[in-house]
This record gives structure tokens, sequence and C-alpha cells, in this order.
């Protein structure tokens, strides 16, 4: 049986394992020596940045009434479903969902295997829009409305899909998550924002954001790599987008169609 700790900042208590509070936010893996009372050379500085993070994170908690928020698995999605993604080698099918989890299934058979479950909170908080599952399996993706309530930007949330933690959080978009994909090389992963807010572009070694385009007259609802690594995406401000393998804009065409292009 897992290990339950306390988060000192808002004193719920989950499973050990978890990088992040999943009620707070916490940076729990940065701090794991004093959370589980492990021995480490006195460092004021350090103690200091604890400390100090403790403090936001607790009015954070304060300022959103933080209690436990009770969820029945069903074995299925219980409101509509977002989007889907699929592993290269066809054994996962990912699904998110406005019910606020992610789920994932084994694709040939149809059976549930787990749920990830992001961190939530009330009215549209915790609704995920977007999904990707990296080529190898080994990550899942997750994001929406996913943030706001206490940071008022938005995350994208990182799982491991083997051991359904969660590992990484991306924050301060600047609007929900309307579209995730990886590259086919698993090197980088590709996110649609709401708004006249673009895109951002991450390499999977660390997250870290290599590249942005903020130029989008409208929401992006459709990403996609090709092999080759070039990027192609729609917006509903009508235009259709291709870039290279460096994320450089090359080609810029307005849809026959007009706007709203959501794939």
């Amino acid at each position: 049986m897992a290990k339950r700790i306390t988060c000192p900042s808002c004193y719920q208590q989950f499973d050990e394992g978890n990088d992040y509070c999943p009620f707070c936010g916490f940076p729990i893996h940065l701090f794991n020596f004093f959370i589980l009372g492990k021995r480490v050379i006195y460092d004021p500085e350090l103690i200091k940045e604890f400390n100090t993070l403790i403090e936001k994170h607790r009015e954070i908690a304060k300022k959103r009434n933080i209690e436990p928020i009770l969820k029945i698995e069903t074995g299925m999605h219980t409101a509509p479903i977002r989007r889907i993604g699929i592993d290269s080698a066809e054994r996962f099918l990912i699904t998110g969902s406005d019910d606020k989890t992610i789920k994932v299934w084994e694709l040939k058979t149809g059976k549930l295997i787990k749920t990830l479950r992001p961190p939530i909170g009330n009215g549209n908080e915790g609704k995920i829009y977007a999904v990707a599952i990296s080529p190898d399996g080994r990550h899942v993706a997750g994001g929406g409305w996913t943030g706001y309530e206490w940071d008022k930007s938005h995350s994208i949330y990182i799982f491991d899909l083997n051991t359904g933690k969660l590992i990484k959080r991306l924050s301060g978009l600047p609007n929900v998550i309307l579209h995730l994909t990886y590259s086919k090389n698993g090197r980088y992963l590709a996110a649609g924002l709401g708004g006249e807010n673009g895109i951002r572009i991450y390499k999977t070694d660390d997250y870290s954001m290599v590249k942005e385009d903020k130029d989008y007259g409208d929401s992006v609802y459709g990403l996609d790599f090709s092999y080759g690594g070039k990027l192609a995406t729609t917006s509903d401000d009508g235009y259709i987008r291709l870039y290279d393998e460096n994320f450089n804009l090359i080609k810029k065409k307005k849809a026959p169609a007009g706007k709203d292009l959501f794939t």
C-alpha cells in the first residue's frame, strides 16, 4: 500500500509519489526531504524558499476554500469527450472529457486501464479539452480549463502513464488549451490555445518551451505533425499555417471554406 503524506500547504493527504499536490499544486518533489522528515544538510536559503512557497500555497488554498472533492469511478465518462489520442504502437487510447478526467483504455479490447485525475475545482475548473499521448506511450498530456482558478492562468498537465502520477505542470498560459499533439518522433509537444494566443511548442526532454507564435486572430483547434517534423495548424481566424522543422512559419493560406476551422 502506498504511503500517505500530508501537503504542508493545504494539509490534504494523498499517496506518496505525486510530484505536485493534487489539491493545491504545491511542488512536493522539490521538498520531499522536509515533508518526509529526512535529515539533510541545513541550508537557510532552501528553508526560506520552502517556507515562502508554503505561505504562497496556503493563501491559494485559503482563497479556494479547499475541501476534498469526492469522485465516483463509473468505468466510463459522465460528460462529453472532447479529444482522443492513440500511441504509435496502437496499444492505448486516451480520452479527455468535461467530467474532468482523462481515461486510458486498451485499444484492442476497449477495457479501461486507468483514470488520470488532474487538479479540479468548482465550475469549469478541471475540464479537459485536449489530450495527447507520446508516441512511446510513456507520457499523457492534458489541458483545457486547467489551473485558472488558483493561478489566474492555464496549465498543461503531464502524467506518467505507467504510474498515473502527475509529473509536470506547464503553467502560465493565457487562455484555455484546445488541442495538444506530440511530434511523430516524440521530441516535441505542441499546444493550440483559445482566443488570439496562438501556439506553444515544448521540447519533451524537460518540457521547456522552445517556440511560440502569437500572431493568430482567433482560437487554434487543430494541430498535426508530419513524419518529417513539419507542423500544420488550423484556426478560427480562417487560416491554415505550415511551419518548418524549426517551427518557422513557411506558409499561411486562407481556407476556402472561411472561418471556424476545427481540424
